[in-house]
């Protein structure tokens, strides 16, 4: 294996929580935690000077709450690679995690191989779901009967679909199906409103109820 880790920030109000995670991160083969932060505000300032390639937020936080840090660290970098965390899963707080651009939403007591695995998928650019975060949104959501045929989907819309519930992005969606990014952004449109929803992070909370795309826990 190369010498090259895996680089991550911390951000958590919790002196305990930080030095658990902390441990926990610095143990994983591969992992190495480059700094540790107590607010949001230091966890932006953090991420802007230390860039790292994922950092760790915890929803809830004095100054600035992770939401709004994630908001700011993706303004800078639209591309940054952020996880967020709670010591109990929030329905509203996770689906607005994911909205923003999180990649994914988790427990604080989650165990070192899933966390391994969660921050694997996030750096490639796909969304992590647990089964926590999974029955969280859907309580929340409101969802229509599992019976996908209600959806009039189309046989390229089904196979979007499935590839939307991967955490593909539009352009590995246009190369796999062998389109153009701006036909899948129509595509996902019609998609959007066959479901009855406004966002990407909807339409696979939807489609996880559904059980169409699957799930990658």
């Amino acid at each position: 294996m190369g010498t090259n880790k895996i680089r991550i920030v911390l951000a958590d109000d919790h002196q305990m929580v930080r030095m658990g995670l902390s441990m926990m991160i610095n143990t994983i083969d591969g992992f190495e935690c480059v700094g540790q932060v107590d607010d949001g505000e230091s966890a932006v300032a953090a991420y802007i000077q230390l860039v790292p390639d994922l950092i760790l937020l915890d929803i809830f936080m004095p100054h600035k709450n992770g939401l709004t840090a994630a908001k700011e660290i993706l303004r800078h970098n639209p591309n940054a690679k952020i996880l967020m965390m709670t010591a109990f899963i929030d329905n509203n707080m996770s689906l607005q995690a994911l909205e923003i651009g999180a990649m994914g939403v988790f427990e604080k007591n989650i165990s070192p191989e899933d966390f391994e695995m969660a921050v694997k998928i996030a750096l490639k650019g796909k969304i992590w779901y647990n089964r926590s975060t999974i029955q969280g949104l859907i309580a929340k959501a409101k969802l229509f009967d599992s019976d996908t045929s209600q959806f009039n989907f189309t046989d390229r819309e089904t196979k979007i679909s499935r590839l939307l519930m991967q955490g593909k992005t539009n352009l590995q969606i246009a190369h796999e199906l062998g389109m153009s990014v701006n036909t899948v952004k129509k595509d996902l449109s019609y998609l959007y409103s066959k479901l009855k929803v406004s966002s990407r992070a909807e339409a696979t909370t939807l489609l996880t109820k559904t059980g169409l795309g699957g799930s990658n826990d």
